[in-house]
């Protein structure tokens, strides 16, 4: 009788609910449809699963905090709530802040004796993850393209967050980004107080003056743009101290000699000691870098974006994508074109338009 009690107790709506991936699976041995499987990865102290809906097949992620963890173990009691009270806070407020560069909450937080639990929309991998490194190759294949139009996805999430919700995010690394099909979205997480608080992607002014500004998480960009680009290293070696970022404050990036000039310029502007003059998440989409014909067409093809034009401006712009299809990758025509295609598709005055590029596609393979 304990026992059922106690199992009871232990579900919850989004184990009853859904078949979620187990930590070891693998395509062959997972329940789960082998073209939906996604390996499970980190983003901090939080596991994320794939999962699917048992009645209509809604592919969802389902993230878990385990309040046993030898981590959490280790903190004193005081400790312990604090950390499990500022997770339970951050759940909360992902599940209040709604933009497209924000990760979408698909059902809320449920908390049992030994877990938090809620589901978010299906996500591929984190960013640290889809970084090449010397020690091992990525989950996900990422091309310049993409990492351009995901820069660009991440400063207008940095823009909803420092314009309408007011806040800094103050943690921006690979770790805290996840990738969904090819939109990088940012999870909103404090640094967790048990975990050790790197100082690798922390802006001068807020590790050595406790001066946290909107610029701050500028400065956590331009880090993270050099890292993707670098094979993970980071800009500067701090060593975890501070001495180490005191050093380092000021001097110019190095290790950048291979890449583009209008990058390096970029990176120049990011990476500064002070935070006046380095650009906003409004004024860095201007730069050059992203001033490329493949990342305007990709961002054409934003859902939002789309639906703002004319019927004349989308019926122009695919005739004209026939010509343009040929130069993207064949994993960006098939995880992002394709699906924008057919969703579009549902617009008959449309279809004459759009029907020559599927059948383009048909030609090369992917």
């Amino acid at each position: 009788m304990l026992a059922a009690a106690t199992s009871l107790f232990a579900r919850t709506n989004i184990s009853q609910c859904y078949v979620i991936s187990s930590p070891g699976a693998t395509p062959s041995s997972s329940a789960l449809p082998a073209a939906n499987f996604t390996p499970v990865f980190n983003v901090g102290p939080w596991k994320v699963q794939f999962a699917m809906h048992k009645t209509p097949n809604k592919r969802v992620s389902v993230w878990s905090f385990d309040k046993r963890s030898p981590e959490l173990e280790r903190c004193g009691p005081s400790a312990r709530e604090r950390v499990l009270d500022v997770s339970k806070v951050e759940a909360g407020a992902l599940g209040r802040l709604r933009h497209p560069s924000i990760l979408e909450m698909v059902e809320p937080l449920e908390e049992t004796r030994s877990e938090l639990t809620f589901a978010t929309e299906p996500l591929l991998s984190s960013l640290s993850q889809s970084i090449p490194s010397a020690s091992r190759s990525p989950s996900i294949e990422l091309d310049e393209v993409e990492i351009q139009k995901g820069i660009l996805q991440l400063c207008k999430g940095l823009d909803f967050l420092h314009t309408s919700a007011r806040l800094i995010h103050s943690n921006i690394s690979p770790s805290m980004l996840i990738v969904l099909l090819i939109t990088w979205a940012r999870h909103p997480t404090r640094p967790s107080p048990y975990l050790p608080n790197s100082l690798t992607f922390k802006a001068p002014e807020y590790a050595l003056d406790e001066q946290l500004t909107t610029a701050s998480d500028m400065y956590a960009l331009g880090c993270l743009i050099y890292a993707v680009h670098c094979k993970g290293k980071p800009p500067f070696s701090n060593h975890g101290s501070v001495s180490g970022l005191r050093d380092n404050a000021g001097k110019p990036a190095t290790g950048t000699e291979h890449l583009d000039a209008d990058l390096r310029a970029l990176l120049s502007s990011l990476i500064t000691r002070q935070p006046q003059g380095r650009p906003s998440p409004t004024t860095l989409p201007t730069y050059p870098f992203f001033s490329s014909l493949l990342v305007s067409t990709l961002s054409f093809l934003d859902r939002s974006t789309f639906a703002s034009k004319t019927r004349e401006e989308k019926i122009a712009f695919m005739k004209g994508l026939s010509g343009v299809l040929p130069r993207f990758s064949d994993g960006l025509r098939t995880r992002k074109i394709l699906p924008s295609l057919l969703e579009e598709m549902k617009d008959t005055h449309l279809l004459p338009s759009i029907l020559p590029n599927p059948s383009q596609r048909t030609r090369r393979p992917l």
